[in-house]
């Protein structure tokens, strides 16, 4: 199973475990019913702000809905990292990348 077919999986068994339907997941997100229908049959792959938006919606963490295997700290650290990085302007964002991959290099 690839990464996109675990993100609907597991959008699909949250809207389960809260007897959602996608009509009240598009009302409670904001995204359009088409919208909603067009990710769960995998014909768009969301942006990180639509994910988000979802990931609320189903009260859910963001990260593991993304399909990812973290913990809940690490899932915390990298939503908020994410959610960071989108509010920032093109020129913020260039700042950041830079600062990011000194400290990987370990140069900071």
């Amino acid at each position: 199973m690839d990464v996109k077919e675990k993100r609907i999986e597991r959008i699909k068994a949250r809207m389960n475990e809260l007897g959602m339907n996608s009509r009240e997941l598009a009302k409670r997100s904001g995204i359009s019913e088409s919208g909603i229908s067009r990710i769960l049959t995998g014909e768009i792959d969301p942006r990180t702000k639509t994910f988000m938006k979802i990931a609320d919606a189903l009260r859910s963490d963001y990260t593991w809905l993304m399909g990812y295997d973290e913990t809940p700290d690490q899932a915390d650290k990298s939503a908020l990292i994410v959610d960071i990085f989108d509010s920032l302007d093109d020129a913020q964002k260039e700042k950041l990348l830079n600062l990011a991959k000194a400290i990987k290099e370990g140069l900071i």
